[in-house]
């Protein structure tokens, strides 16, 4: 049932992303990859079970779309279907791996963790990786040497299944979102944006902070997210636009007092979870002066030029 409403979520709102989604993978080829992983297993010294079991809510999901096409992701790196973000001049966008890449990954991955992980999702970089532990069933990140556990153990191992299904929700309910992961290149780079625009925890536990928050002052809305880039550590995105009068929080020219605003100056406070804040405060961004209008921004070199 996730597929089909990922599918559909991805068909209406990211149509390239969808287009690259393969036909389902046959029972021959999903059974000579069982025997891959299990030599694997075997050459390691390692022991999980039951391994095709283990192995279930990966083919659950292959048995539907095995994989997106290798070739249209190369072509363009935005279309992912699991999002991407960028940060710090790098880009990441992670693609549900055809099976056949996941077969030669599989035994390039199990250096630093002999057998016990399977890969299925990675960007065009081969920086970020969404893999299956088949240990525990969680899904976690791989970002360079690290593992970071995105979805809790569960009894059943059905990890996998449930992160799935928790990335379809965050689709449906506009956490995440489709536009632009680059902002400077959008036609590019029109994908998934992992950087969320509504809070991703509906009742946090007491400390816990919340990962959007938002803002709207005479029209301008300016919504600050963060997200956990494992071995990076933690980004944050700032988003300013000029809501249009048919937004709901949006005013008329004459209701505001401008056609268009200028971006002269900025202080961000960032609260960690141990209480720390730290400032940013600066001229501008990176050294420009956004001009903000309804439908879009311009970049602008100098101040005072609305």
């Amino acid at each position: 049932r996730a597929w089909a409403r990922l599918e559909a979520w991805m068909r209406e709102h990211a149509p390239a992303c969808a287009e690259t989604l393969c036909e389902p993978v046959e029972p021959e080829a999903w059974t000579i990859f069982v025997q891959h992983v299990r030599e694997e297993l075997r050459i390691h010294e390692h022991s999980i079970g039951d391994l095709q079991n283990q192995l279930e809510p990966l083919r659950m999901i292959y048995e539907v779309h095995g994989g997106q096409d290798a070739t249209s992701i190369q072509e363009n790196f935005a279309c992912g279907i699991f999002g991407g973000f960028s940060a710090y001049n790098t880009m990441n966008c992670c693609a549900l791996l055809p099976l056949h890449v996941l077969h030669q990954l599989y035994s390039a991955l199990q250096l630093d963790h002999p057998g016990t992980i399977v890969p299925f999702a990675m960007s065009m970089s081969q920086r970020l990786f969404r893999v299956l532990d088949l240990e525990t069933g969680n899904v976690v990140t791989r970002d360079g040497p690290r593992l970071r556990c995105l979805h809790p153990n569960t009894e059943n191992h059905d990890g996998l299944l449930l992160w799935f299904e928790e990335y379809t929700r965050r689709l449906e309910n506009g956490i995440y979102v489709a536009g632009a992961i680059l902002p400077d290149m959008p036609e590019m780079t029109s994908g998934v944006v992992l950087f969320p625009c509504k809070p991703t925890l509906t009742s946090p536990s007491d400390g816990a902070l919340q990962d959007v928050s938002r803002a709207v002052t005479r029209g301008i809305e300016v919504v600050a997210s963060s997200l956990y880039l494992g071995a990076s550590g933690w980004s944050y995105s700032i988003r300013i636009q000029l809501l249009p009068p048919s937004h709901p929080d949006g005013l008329t020219e004459e209701e505001r007092g401008f056609a268009t605003c200028q971006l002269h100056r900025r202080h961000w406070e960032v609260r960690s979870p141990n209480g720390q804040v730290d400032h940013v405060n600066g001229a501008g961004v990176i050294g420009k002066y956004p001009i903000f209008f309804e439908g879009g921004f311009q970049d602008c070199e100098q101040v005072d030029v609305c």
